[in-house]
């Protein structure tokens, strides 16, 4: 069997979700293209190399097949689609590794994408309103005549309809920051841990962007403006750097009355895209390529959606098993900061060590950066990657709870490519 390698990754600044965002005048495609163009030509690899796309997102409607044209690839590379909620891009990456494993494929970019609540640039409707608690989508008010509009007389509606959830599922479980306070509150997880990690998510990424980090993960959006001005967006949007403590605990519940979950421990609504190239090991060799890291092991589990948050941990679990390791083997962990809860869950429930807590979310992690759900897998691969080539470390793992009640990880390795 071949292994799959990743020779690049790298991803947009990420910015706030809708009429406050940087990408408010345009849509996801927008994002996607630079990206997409970036990891083939800083890498002069001739994109009629590449095999497969795969487009990771939540809302999963992007088109992968369309954004390689809009990238400007010849017509013969072939593009497609993936969804597993929060993990689609990771989902992405391992369909990508599995096509080249099984000598389907030699180079494959799986990509993420994601513009919360819209397909386009910020509708005049849209604006000073901040999307729904449940969907990816907010939908334009219903007009009169819609509101008014009745069945025809020989309408006849079905019965035995299947219902949209399982007896017993509640129907909050797709408003997420819902699910965060079920897990804070079933689990016993303070607001007080919540807030002071959260500050401290912030203050690790304003260290590592002082240090030039994120120079070649990032991949900066001009944007043209119809009045003959333009922007260039090189950095992330929603980092606070300035935040204390003080101000993050002043914060009121966002989710339910004397909750625990507020703006300031969870991950802000954000829009992104992200691409990770990949390929075989003698594909690389024959071309030149150095790779960064080995794509080793991906894994996938369900939980209870009420408490989708509790996903890094069985998935975690699951991905040690498989593979025999334990946490001290691993170099970085990437465990999505959704919100604050769900890592300090992992930290509790995996008996993380000090040694261990000190590798988790080196340079800050969602709740600072945003989490533009379906492309955080690309961000966590660059940031592993680069970590691991860095340091000179060998493993890391990926992981992320997933909306409906999932978990996903993934393992990777850098070795001696020499």
């Amino acid at each position: 069997m071949k292994e799959a390698v990743i020779i690049d990754a790298c991803r947009s600044p990420i910015g706030r979700a809708g009429d406050r965002g940087v990408y408010r005048a345009i849509s996801g495609r927008d994002l996607m293209r630079p990206v997409l163009k970036t990891v083939v030509e800083r890498n002069k690899l001739d994109p009629a190399l590449v095999d497969d796309v795969v487009l990771g997102s939540a809302a999963g409607r992007w088109g992968g097949r369309n954004s390689v044209m809009l990238a400007g690839f010849p017509q013969s590379v072939a593009g497609t689609d993936c969804s597993r909620a929060c993990a689609s891009s990771s989902q992405a990456i391992a369909i990508a590794a599995h096509y080249i494993m099984n000598d389907d494929a030699d180079i494959v970019i799986a990509t993420g994408l994601e513009t919360m609540d819209r397909d386009a640039p910020v509708q005049p409707w849209q604006v000073g309103r901040r999307g729904t608690p449940v969907g990816f989508r907010q939908a334009a008010p219903l007009t009169a005549e819609q509101q008014a509009a009745k069945y025809p007389d020989d309408w006849k509606s079905a019965t035995d309809l299947v219902p949209p959830l399982p007896p017993g599922i509640p129907p909050w479980i797709g408003d997420m920051g819902r699910t965060a306070e079920e897990l804070a509150t079933r689990y016993g997880i303070s607001r007080a841990d919540m807030d002071a990690f959260s500050v401290t998510s912030h203050k690790k990424h304003a260290a590592a962007f002082a240090k030039g980090i994120f120079k070649d993960e990032i991949v900066p959006i001009t944007i043209k403006y119809q009045d003959g001005t333009s922007e260039v967006v090189d950095r992330d949007q929603c980092p606070r750097w300035d935040t204390t403590l003080e101000k993050v605990a002043a914060l009121p519940p966002a989710y339910r009355e004397n909750g625990v979950i507020t703006a300031g421990n969870s991950c802000p609504r954000s829009d992104g895209a992200g691409a990770v190239l990949m390929m075989s090991k003698q594909k690389a060799k024959e071309l030149g390529y150095k790779p960064m890291m080995t794509f080793r092991h991906a894994v996938a589990v369900g939980v209870d959606p009420t408490v989708m948050g509790i996903g890094p941990v069985p998935s975690t679990q699951k991905l040690l098993a498989r593979t025999g390791m334990k946490l001290s083997d691993f170099d970085i962990f990437e465990v999505n900061e959704a919100f604050a809860c769900v890592v300090l869950y992992w930290v509790r429930e995996m008996h993380a060590t000090a040694a261990d807590i000190a590798r988790i979310n080196p340079y800050g992690g969602s709740v600072a950066i945003g989490h533009p759900l379906g492309m955080t897998g690309t961000r966590q691969t660059a940031v592993i990657a680069r970590h691991l080539n860095r340091t000179g470390g060998r493993f890391g793992l990926a992981t992320l709870c997933v909306g409906g009640g999932q978990g996903m990880a993934t393992l990777f390795e850098r070795e001696d490519y020499n």
